[in-house]
């Protein structure tokens, strides 16, 4: 009775302790668990998973590279601009100038005082134009400033004419 009582015991702890094994992964199955063809459908799993993110990596490589070049196209149009304002606010400043020598020699003054009004005017676009984030607007009003300016100059000019 002995002997059976201790066959039964240790039949139940041995079918007890298999039952946990994980007969689909070779490294918990045991000798007794190893299946061949489902350890290689495992390394194919494992290496389609990794052919998977290795495809995503690729992806936003080419997109982080995309995106490089949007940011140095959007750096040399905002260098390009800040050129462009530099220049305008150095030519208002020659038109000032300009407009204090009309003030000096005694030109018009009614003309003399609407030219350096509009010149302040222009000043101050320009002035406003610095911290615009919007690019393309902002090309539009660098033009249409230049524009403004070419016209201040010629009043400038036939001014000091008289």
């Amino acid at each position: 009775m002995n002997r059976f009582l201790l066959t039964a015991v240790m039949m139940a702890l041995w079918s007890t302790g298999c039952s946990g094994i994980d007969r689909d992964d070779p490294h918990k199955g045991g000798l007794f668990g190893y299946n061949p063809s489902r350890y290689e459908e495992r390394i194919s799993e494992r290496e389609e998973k990794l052919a998977a993110i290795e495809a995503e990596q690729a992806q936003y490589a080419q997109e982080n590279e995309e995106l490089k070049a949007q940011r140095n196209t959007l750096d040399k149009k905002v260098a390009a601009q800040k050129k462009q304002l530099n220049s305008l606010n150095a030519e208002i400043k020659k038109l000032n100038a300009s407009i204090a020598s009309l003030k000096k020699s005694g030109a018009d003054s009614a003309q003399t005082a609407a030219l350096a009004q509009k010149s302040a005017a222009l000043q101050s676009k320009a002035q406003s134009l610095q911290n615009s984030a919007n690019l393309e607007a902002k090309q539009r009003e660098v033009q249409k400033l230049q524009l403004e300016l070419e016209t201040l100059k010629k009043e400038a000019e036939v001014l000091s004419q008289f």
